[in-house]
């Protein structure tokens, strides 16, 4: 039987930061399924979900041998995955969302405060500051894969998503299959 582990490493940034992780992995019979991550300022993160054959005692073995991992300025934590991928259990329909505009404290609180209120999964979430091409101001970009229950009202989510871009003077695109 499949069983699939979840595991989080963050660590100074070098190279093999991620073979650091695959290759104990291999060493222990798993499979890569899915991965992702990232540089941020002189860090690296990344999220890797694996699965092994077997049953509890071997899941229990490959979380110990991935946790067991020592290297340093690196934290590395593992778990058994209750599902591969999914929402969360909630069915829903995906949708996307992207958020542009002056860098200010408190976007992503207000964009998630308001998903939240709604049950609305995230299922991907990227953010960035860069600085505006002409005038070199904070510009940050967000973009959002989210999960949205059958049960929300898609014309209302769209009125408070206009009223927090007014709100917060920002640009959101909200793309739905319902249009």
């Amino acid at each position: 039987m499949k069983n699939f582990i979840v595991t989080s490493v963050v660590g100074k940034d070098r190279p093999g930061f991620v073979n650091l992780i695959t290759s104990r992995i291999r060493e222990i019979g798993g499979n890569v399924e899915l991965q992702r991550s990232t540089r941020m300022a002189e860090e690296f993160a990344a999220i890797i979900l694996f699965s092994v054959e077997g049953g509890d005692s071997e899941v229990a073995a490959a979380v110990e041998a991935v946790q067991g991992i020592r290297a340093e300025d690196t934290l590395i934590h593992a778990r058994s995955a209750v599902t591969q991928g999914g929402s969360g259990g909630v069915s829903g329909t995906s949708a996307e969302l992207t958020a542009v505009g002056a860098d200010q404290q408190g976007i992503i609180d207000e964009v998630t405060l308001l998903l939240f209120r709604r049950q609305i999964n995230i299922e991907s979430m990227n953010y960035d500051v860069d600085s505006a091409p002409m005038t070199g101001q904070s510009l940050f970009r967000m973009e959002a894969r989210l999960s949205i229950p059958d049960s929300v009202d898609i014309d209302g989510l769209k009125d408070e998503l206009r009223q927090l871009e007014l709100a917060l003077n920002f640009d959101i695109l909200f793309r739905h299959p319902s249009g």
